[in-house]
């Protein structure tokens, strides 16, 4: 699980390397030079997409010129963070940083569907792989080991960061392919659900790979769940589950800026052209990778259609979930 330590780490790192991002001017009506605009994220510290976003922050603030801070509005599986970014009317100090797991509302006919369409998108920035990991005292070592494991013991419990959201989604469509059975337990976010793996309460889980980086005797990873290997160190000896237990199976988590439907379209562009710049650093970029995080930087005009191509993929995932 990656560290507050681990995060403050990476930011001195970028001071240290010279981080000298171009400044750009982002004037905001009604909201005074120096007040912090919120990057507001649906899930508690320690998950992948809080990890990203505390990268991303301090090199935003400085491009912005204006404080740029994490705020963590954890429930309903990312939705209370949409909503307050949402349907804030007059307030434009805040911005919504989504993660897949967003993608599961605009899948349901739902007035938060609609408060998501109604926001301004702004980019991709980046892709996390996800790990297939095993409570060590299960006694599972490989791939070959957790499917004999699972087909047999239809009492197995896997663990999520909230129900609908990617952890689930992944672990749920895997279980339900392979023909098996499993219980689902969620948590408020991925950092307890690998503490609850850690501890030995749950059994399995599908996890950003920036929550299994450093060893832990407790957890023993199986599997990435990307097309090809990782080539991340701690990672890079694990077999996909396409070529190790179900071919063409393949799962990532992303994450997402969002502006309000309050902000004028120049101040969505120049949000836009921080974060560009921001995850064109390679101090950035390298922060990025010791969390397992992967750098897309798409423009606004291709979010829409990534996010709508994620909310069918959902659509059918939740159909999997209902018969499990």
């Amino acid at each position: 699980m990656t560290s507050r330590r681990q995060l403050l780490a990476a930011s001195i790192g970028l001071a240290a390397n010279g981080y000298m991002p171009r400044a750009l001017a982002l004037d905001l009506p009604l909201l005074p030079a120096g007040t912090p605009l919120r990057m507001t994220l649906g899930f508690p510290p320690g998950g992948a997409v809080d990890t990203v976003a505390r990268i991303l922050a301090p090199g935003l603030s400085a491009v912005l010129s204006r404080p740029v801070v994490v705020e963590n509005l954890t429930g309903a599986n990312g939705v209370l963070a949409l909503r307050r970014v949402a349907e804030v009317g007059g307030d434009i100090s805040r911005f919504f940083f989504a993660t897949s797991s967003i993608a599961e509302v605009i899948s349901a006919a739902s007035a938060d569907r609609l408060s998501l369409q109604t926001m301004q998108p702004v980019s991709i920035t980046s892709t996390v792989p996800m790990v297939l990991v095993v409570r060590s005292s299960l006694g599972v070592k490989d791939a070959a080991g957790f499917l004999s494991k699972l087909k047999s013991t239809p009492e197995l419990s896997y663990g999520s960061a909230g129900i609908g959201n990617g952890t689930h989604m992944c672990a749920a469509d895997l279980v339900q392919r392979l023909s098996a059975t499993a219980i689902h337990i969620p948590f408020q976010g991925s950092h307890a659900a690998m503490l609850n793996l850690a501890g030995g309460h749950i059994d399995f889980a599908t996890v950003g790979a920036g929550s299994v980086l450093v060893p832990n005797a407790r957890v023993t990873p199986i599997a990435v769940t990307t097309g090809t290997r990782s080539s991340l160190e701690p990672l890079k000896d694990l077999p996909t589950v396409s070529e190790a237990m179900l071919m063409g199976f393949e799962y990532s988590l992303w994450q997402a800026a969002f502006a309000p439907a309050s902000w004028d379209r120049d101040h969505v562009t120049t949000l836009y052209a921080a974060f560009k710049s921001v995850l064109s650093q390679e101090s950035i970029r390298q922060a990025l990778s010791k969390v397992a995080a992967e750098v897309v930087a798409s423009s606004p005009a291709t979010v829409s259609a990534w996010v709508e191509r994620e909310a069918a993929l959902h659509s059918r995932l939740a159909s999997v979930i209902k018969k499990a």
